[in-house]
């Protein structure tokens, strides 16, 4: 006879189980608190201009559709520490106005509601609320998806995770909604769409719910947010479209769910579609002048965009004039870099119709896109920020394994290729929030980041009174965090399956 299930070990281990989550919740939060910590106001990519778009939404600024926008003391030279910055002490951003329309107005709607005082502590407030709704993001994308695919969408959040994406997501730059937002909508989206077994309505309402959240979240961040969520939807589209193996008795039941999930996936496409033809052409039209590029050149930067997302040299500050304020030492596009590759090797030995068909259209679809971006480009640079949420895309599709009861392959087939993922994560995290405390903190003059001149420097003096820390209390604290929320995460999402 079978023993009877202990009611009591069960209940002890849900609580272990819930307490590990929050353990790894908290453990993100921190690492991304000390992203944000890290650098002064202004530092992160625009952030002049969309803290000004925020004043102005609070209507605390008269912003024209054409104004200077004030560059920080320390830009362009890597020499000059973040400690000059002053800006921070202001009631109101610098500047005398601001272009409001190119973009969608809910993020700089939803930023309004967090001005403080002082530009320094909005701009810290800003940051800590996109920690916060990342943090969200990356725990209700796991949670929400099913077990069969949870821990490829968690693996997915580690590889792809570098310094940009650290960075971004702890900035007030509208990037943050658009990784986070195409990052978290997969999972949950493809458990929807491939679901067999009648689950509870309020599963799936909850992760449609989600899914929606999060992709209203990247339509409402940049104008590339729409066309990125179209991909998303043409790609996992063929996990709905081709149905084998269909009998007469359930052939009408199947055609009604096939309906509904077109449906959802309906939806969102036609969100996109709206938000895409109302905001897109603006900005094209004002912002794309020059010389354009030619076909050589539209090619090379074509094929070298998503790997420029994965090997980022450095951080970016803004997109006008320099491109990399913070230069990152070679060990961290490598370290990403080979993450990302042993995740799509991994992947891919795992292949049946609908994932190859769904891996082929992303693909043909992300260089379609990126070809009409770079034909319609100027020498003003696309920085490979504006790529990165594909990454999420390119290697969650091809982290997928199967979707029938009857294919037992898997993906993941013991613990080292995870444990090797883990290791460059977390190397290239710290090398990289190492690199950027010192940048600030006490400036580069030989261009390279060195552990004694971060553990020699005072303090972060550019923020508000009570969160002026020292630098490598940053740096430590934020780089065992990641290294304890990418273990116990992981854990977690392989743990149960």
């Amino acid at each position: 006879l079978a023993p009877m299930p202990n009611a009591g070990s069960s209940a002890r281990a849900r609580v272990a189980r819930v307490l590990a989550v929050a353990v790894a919740a908290a453990a993100l939060w921190v690492a991304l608190a000390a992203w944000a910590l890290s650098s002064p106001v202004g530092s992160t990519p625009d952030e002049d201009y969309h803290l000004a778009t925020a004043y102005c939404a609070a209507g605390l600024l008269d912003c024209q559709p054409d104004g200077s926008r004030a560059g920080p003391c320390y830009g362009g030279s890597a020499e000059t520490p973040g400690t000059c910055q002053q800006v921070g002490r202001l009631e109101v951003p610098p500047g005398a106005g601001i272009r409001t329309g190119w973009y969608p107005p809910f993020y700089r709607t939803f930023m309004s509601w967090f001005v403080q005082d002082s530009v320094g502590g909005t701009a810290l407030a800003m940051r800590l609320v996109n920690v916060t709704l990342t943090v969200a993001a990356v725990v209700g994308s796991i949670a929400l998806t099913s077990r069969r695919f949870r821990l490829a969408v968690a693996v997915t959040w580690v590889a792809v995770s570098g310094p940009l994406v650290l960075a971004l997501v702890s900035s007030l730059n509208p990037n943050a909604w658009s990784v986070l937002g195409l990052g978290a909508m997969w999972g949950p989206l493809l458990s929807v769409l491939v679901q067999r077994r009648r689950h509870s309505p309020w599963l799936v309402a909850g992760r449609l719910a989600f899914v929606e959240a999060v992709t209203l979240m990247a339509l409402g961040s940049r104008t590339e947010g729409a066309p990125y969520v179209l991909i998303a939807v043409a790609a996992f589209s063929f996990f709905v479209l081709i149905w084998p193996g269909l009998s007469a008795g359930w052939f009408g039941r199947l055609v009604r769910q096939r309906w509904a999930r077109l449906a959802v996936l309906g939806v969102l496409a036609a969100q996109a579609v709206a938000v895409f033809l109302t905001f897109s052409g603006e900005k094209s039209d004002s912002y794309l002048r020059g010389r354009r590029l030619t076909g050589w050149e539209v090619i090379r930067e074509s094929l070298g965009s998503l790997p420029g997302a994965a090997l980022i040299p450095g951080l970016p500050r803004t997109s006008l004039g320099c491109c990399y304020d913070v230069q990152m030492p070679p060990v961290v596009g490598i370290a990403t870099g080979t993450a990302i590759v042993v995740a799509l090797v991994l992947g891919l030995r795992v292949m049946y119709l609908r994932k190859g068909l769904a891996f082929t259209s992303f693909l043909l679809l992300t260089g379609a896109f990126l070809a009409y971006v770079w034909v319609n480009a100027t020498r003003l640079p696309y920085q490979p920020r504006y790529f990165v949420p594909l990454l999420f895309l390119l290697v969650g599709i091809a982290l997928i394994g199967p979707i029938s009861r009857h294919d037992h392959r898997r993906v993941f087939r013991g613990a080292w290729p995870l444990l090797a993922i883990a290791v460059l994560a977390a190397v290239s995290a710290t090398a990289g929030l190492l690199t950027n405390v010192q940048r600030y903190a006490v400036g580069m003059p030989r261009g390279q980041a060195s552990i004694a001149a971060v553990m020699s420097a005072s303090s972060t003096a550019w923020w508000p009174d009570g969160f002026n820390v020292p630098p490598w209390t940053i740096w430590v604290g934020g780089s065992a965090a990641f290294l304890l929320a990418i273990v116990v995460g992981l854990y977690l999402a392989g743990g149960r399956r």
